[in-house]
Order: C-alpha cells, then structure tokens, then sequence
C-alpha cells in the first residue's frame, strides 16, 4: 500500500493528499514512512511536522502542549486590530498561555511594551521559551512567562493594563466524541489545556492588581453554553477573554 493510499484509509483523498505533501515538503525523506505511519494512528499533524503557522509566526509544536488552533489565530488578528488603536505604551498579562503563541503574537505590536505569560504546566513555558528564541527577530515587546495557577491565584502582581487568556473552556461531559471532539484530540492532546468550565473565567475576574483597570469582554464557546457574551464593565482597558 502506497502512502498516501495509507493516509486516504484515514482521512479524505484531498486532506490525505495535502498532508502527504506536507510531510514530504517538511520532513526529510528519512522520516516519511514514520510520518505517514504516525498520521495513520492519528497523531495531530503538527507534532509530526514540529510546527504551526500562527499569523507572521511560526509556533513550535511539541507533545503535551496544545496546539495553537486557527479559529484562536483569527481571534488574535482581530485582537491586534484593537490595540494598535490604543493610545500609549501597552503591558499585557496573559493566562493560560499554552505554546505562547497569543502573547507573542500580541508582542510583534509596536505600541506593546511588555508581555506577561503565565501557565500551568512546565512543559508549555519550556516551549515558550523556545518558540521565543524562535521568533524573536519579529518580537518587539519585552516578554517574560512564568509559572501560575490562576484557579490558586498564583498571579503577579503587575502594572499591566490588558489582561488576555485563552482558558480551558470544554465542560467535562462534552469532552468526548459525542460532544464534537476529533479523537486525534482525545488521544493525543493534553487534556487540561482544554477540559474546564466557567471556574477559568470567573477567577479572571479577580483582578491580579489595584492598577488593573479593565471591561471584560467574555467570549463563550456558543456550542458549549447560551451565555455567548458576558460583559462587566469596571473602568476604561479592555479585557478580551475567550
């Protein structure tokens, strides 16, 4: 059996064949057949590839650290949109930062002049780090992340004044194929980047500094519950939370 009649065994003939181009254009031809092999038992594409496009960037993707999705890549370009507009220098705190890929998209900003990434897990600052290095030739901000549990407060104190986060947002019973998870996801992705409930977003509301300012705009995923928008308005910053 060929490689690609391999991967049209899987997946539609047309994503078969863009993914065997893939991986032939990325990899070299040593690693084809385990690429192949590998993307038959359903390992995410991006971790076979060992990246991911996320607007000018390019997002190092490792096992155990989610992957950036494109619907979070639209919602940073339009993020951007509206910083650029804001007036002065910008510091950033941001939750749950995963591969890094929101904070440092937002630090290419001109007018951004610090970026604050907090996560959980140290696999994922471990890859921020790298995907740092990796594109620090179109990061203009000061970035720094670090480690903390925002369900324990283990926040900064911080004189930023935009507060970001991409928080785990599945409820526990949806998190299966019944409830629209790809069963590349639930075998191969770390669950607690992506299984909580409203606990993510009712501690954002916590403010982590007397000088954070903000108007929370609270995006909720409209498949998973009927409060689709939730907004508090506190002073004059904005908050987008997904």
């Amino acid at each position: 059996m060929s490689w690609l009649q391999v991967l049209k065994s899987k997946f539609p003939a047309s994503q078969a064949a863009q993914e065997l181009r893939w991986i032939q254009q990325e990899l070299p031809r040593s690693q084809w057949q385990t690429a192949v092999e590998q993307r038959a038992n359903l390992v995410p594409l991006q971790y076979i590839l060992g990246s991911q496009p996320f607007g000018d960037l390019t997002i190092k993707c490792k096992p155990g650290v989610l992957i950036p999705r494109n619907d979070t890549e639209e919602w940073c370009e339009e993020l951007k949109q509206v910083i650029k507009k804001r007036n002065g220098p910008v510091e950033v705190l941001e939750y749950c930062t995963g591969s890094g890929c929101i904070g440092l998209s937002i630090a290419t900003l001109a007018n951004v002049k610090k970026v604050l990434s907090l996560d959980i897990s140290k696999e994922a600052l471990a890859l921020c780090q790298e995907n740092l290095q990796l594109n620090s030739a179109k990061v203009k901000a000061e970035v720094e992340f670090h480690h903390g549990d925002l369900l324990k407060h283990q926040l900064p104190q911080t004189s930023a004044t935009l507060l970001l986060s991409n928080p785990p947002y599945i409820p526990r019973e949806h998190f299966n194929r019944a409830g629209g998870v790809e069963e590349s996801v639930l075998k191969y992705e770390p669950e607690d980047a992506l299984v909580g409930n409203l606990e993510f977003y009712s501690r954002a509301h916590q403010k982590p500094s007397p000088k954070l300012d903000l108007r929370y705009q609270i995006r909720y995923a409209q498949k998973y519950t009927e409060r689709h928008w939730l907004e508090t308005k506190l002073e004059y910053s904005t908050v987008y939370v997904r």
